[in-house]
């Protein structure tokens, strides 16, 4: 009985682990607030319209994008993101 306690544990430990991982979608807005029209400066991003909350991290692809300022360098790796506007 033991052994068909562990076996049904470990499916079920098992299946939890596999189950996919999703991040929601963030939405960024550029606005240029370090001066350097580098899209990948993160002080140049932020959280909220009203640019009031820093971004924690750079656009990802599954993030959608509000340019509010010029952006003439990236100094990081290629930019890809879901919508830029």
């Amino acid at each position: 009985m033991k052994s068909i306690k562990n076996l049904i544990l470990f499916f079920i430990f098992g299946f939890l682990f596999l189950m996919p991982v999703s991040a929601d979608a963030a939405t960024l807005y550029y606005s240029n607030g370090a001066g350097d029209l580098d899209w990948a400066n993160l002080d140049n991003w932020w959280s909220d319209s009203g640019l009031t909350v820093q971004a924690l991290a750079l656009p990802t692809a599954g993030d959608d994008t509000y340019i509010q300022a010029s952006i003439d360098v990236n100094s990081g790796g290629p930019a890809t993101v879901n919508n830029i506007y």
